[in-house]
């Protein structure tokens, strides 16, 4: 037989023994080499191809590769997963990184990311707990913008965050932006949304008062 063919034939039992050995040496081996087997396949099996660094599935009529190499698995050389040693682990698609999960919890999706989210906002979770002053003047200060993104050229609309860092800089979060600019280590600056609630909460408040006392006033005047 051939080592790694599994096909043991009807044969007295030294030559039976010797396949055997044979077999099990092919199984511990992982099924290995530099070409792939070619009898007595079994639509699912493995094999690893030495010469080329890549996992192959045989898929019931040809091995297809299932590994890309170099850290990589997937359907083909443009579809696949790979990894970075212990920093990031990135999506392809259609030979377009895609998404992107890293080392420090941060997702990078090139689009958008459809899911119900929650923002943990509990009491128990904070300290250091303050009202934001001056709500209204600093809202003042920020400008809603309408924009075209760079990276596809589509019209959006939102506030610019170099504007928010002066006003409420516990809103900003500098990351590194790679599937929308291409660039591994420059970092950007981001807004986090929720943050700003509390600016247009307090400025709402701030002129609800203004309102009750011009209304009071107007009122003593239109006694007198």
């Amino acid at each position: 037989m051939a080592t790694h063919d599994y096909n043991i034939s009807n044969q007295a039992f030294p030559a039976t023994r010797a396949d055997i050995n044979d077999a099990l040496a092919a199984i511990k081996s992982s099924n290995s080499g530099a070409a792939a087997p070619t009898t007595s396949l079994v639509a699912g099996q493995l094999f690893y191809d030495t010469s080329n660094s890549k996992l192959q599935l045989y898929n019931g009529s040809s091995f297809v590769d299932v590994s890309i190499g170099g850290g990589s698995v997937g359907l083909d050389s443009t579809d696949y997963i790979s990894w970075t040693n212990n920093t990031r682990t990135d999506f392809y698609v259609n030979g377009a990184n895609k998404f992107r999960m890293e080392l420090d919890g941060d997702f990078h999706a090139d689009g958008d990311v459809v899911a119900y989210s929650t923002t943990i906002s509990d009491e128990r979770l904070k300290t250091g707990i303050s009202t934001v002053s001056n709500a209204l003047e600093k809202v003042s200060q920020l400008n809603g913008v309408e924009f075209t993104r760079k990276n596809n050229g589509q019209r959006s609309a939102g506030v610019i965050a170099q504007e928010v860092e002066k006003v409420l800089p516990q809103a900003i979060r500098e990351k590194k932006l790679p599937l929308q600019t291409g660039e591994e280590d420059t970092l950007y600056k981001t807004v986090e949304y929720d943050a700003l609630h509390s600016l247009y909460i307090e400025a709402i408040k701030e002129l609800k008062d203004t309102v009750e006392k011009q209304a009071l006033a107007i009122k003593e005047l239109q006694g007198a």
